[in-house]
């Protein structure tokens, strides 16, 4: 989409959340601002480090402060605030304007699935199943590692999905698309968090919808 209006796909409901720093956060605080959202999980060695250093590299590119990005975990139980700290940490973020973010797991289900119209992989879950990690911060150093890599530079091909359930590594099957939200909370766009060409396409519009 090179010209002609952004479309419109839908609206953002007040939604809150807790931030790194163990505070309520609303997609509400955004108002006036225009943001960029993902979906992650911490213990992620799939899709979630290459979306992140995506977003890394979106937030070098793009230095607009009235851009944002938000980084919502999809596995709640375990990404406490302190983890979500620490990943930011890893991951460069400037928390002025990167908000990673967990709460309540049907919060998150119900803006995923019934507003964003994207799929959090957590529809009917019961996390209660999942096994506890033993080593949740080796398991994130080990997953940062790559993610890490050629001082943010991307990863041309992300780590493979799998894991061993006998150390509590599992797999939360979640969109990875960027979602485009304006200074109204309209949702303006969809986009391929894995590809260059989405990211482009993301900073192309985030960067159009700032200047209107």
């Amino acid at each position: 989409m090179t010209s002609g209006e952004i479309p419109v796909y839908g609206k953002v409901p007040p939604t809150t959340f807790i931030d790194t720093s163990g505070e309520e956060f609303s997609t509400t605080d955004l108002e006036g601002n225009v943001w960029a959202l993902s979906l992650i999980f911490t213990h992620c060695a799939a899709s979630c480090p290459r979306m992140t250093s995506q977003f890394a590299r979106f937030q070098e590119m793009v230095t607009d402060p009235n851009i944002h990005l938000v980084s919502i975990s999809v596995d709640p139980a375990r990404d406490t605030p302190e983890r979500m700290k620490e990943y930011a940490d890893l991951a460069g973020a400037d928390l002025s304007r990167w908000h990673f973010l967990t709460g309540d797991l049907n919060t998150v289900v119900d803006l995923a699935e019934n507003h964003l119209k994207i799929g959090s992989g957590q529809a009917n879950e019961d996390l209660s199943s999942h096994p506890s990690d033993a080593s949740p911060e080796a398991q994130l150093e080990e997953t940062m590692d790559e993610f890490m890599a050629d001082e943010w530079e991307a990863i041309d091909t992300p780590p493979k999905m799998g894991g061993d359930v006998q150390t509590g590594d599992y797999q939360i099957l979640h969109s990875d698309r960027f979602v485009l939200i304006d200074q109204q909370g309209r949702i303006r766009g969809y986009y391929a968090g894995l590809e260059d060409e989405g990211l482009e396409n993301l900073k192309r519009d985030a960067l159009r919808l700032a200047s209107e």
